[in-house]
Formats: structure tokens, C-alpha cells, sequence
């Protein structure tokens, strides 16, 4: 199960599993947003902030997400800028 693999770290598998349902499920527009999500949120704790900005911009274009989901997107969406900076200034400074 891809949420129990986020959930205890293991966010490479989760991925992997995530980018399976998306293809497996690819009519389902509510699942689909709750994959695309999931594998935002992947993309984000695996520091590729260019792909979790890239799910986390589908959530909110798709006619299927909730507004839970979508609130949750555009807050991790917003955050990652900010962490981007943060990360690329340490790479810098060391």
C-alpha cells in the first residue's frame, strides 16, 4: 500500500507504486487526484521539487480533487520555493 510506504519513509517504493496507479487508474479522476498527490508529496520529501510542483499543479486542475486536496496542494505547492532557496543557499555555503 503506497500511503503506508510514505508513511514510514520509504518514499522511492511509494513513488513507484504511486506512478502505477496513475496509469492503472487513469479514468478515475477522484483517485487520481489523491495518487497525484500522494506522489507529490513523494516527489517533495525526495527533494525533486520540480516534479512535486508538477503533481501538486495537476491536483489542482483536475475536475476530480476535493477541496481538502486542492487546499493541500497549493500549500505544498507554496512551500516549496522557500525550501528550494533554503536548500540551494546550504549547497552554497558549504
Amino acid at each position: 500500500d503506497g500511503e503506508l510506504l510514505y508513511k514510514v519513509g520509504k518514499y522511492v517504493e511509494a513513488r513507484s507504486l504511486f506512478e502505477q496507479l496513475l496509469v492503472s487508474h487513469a479514468e478515475e479522476y477522484h483517485f487520481r487526484s489523491f495518487v497525484l498527490l500522494m506522489l507529490g508529496n513523494c516527489f517533495f520529501q525526495l527533494r525533486d521539487y520540480s516534479e512535486a510542483r508538477r503533481c501538486y499543479t495537476k491536483v489542482l486542475g483536475s475536475p476530480g480533487s476535493t477541496r481538502e486536496q486542492q487546499d493541500q496542494a497549493r500549500q505544498s505547492r507554496t512551500a516549496i520555493p522557500s525550501l528550494f532557496k533554503r536548500w540551494w543557499y546550504s549547497l552554497e555555503s558549504t
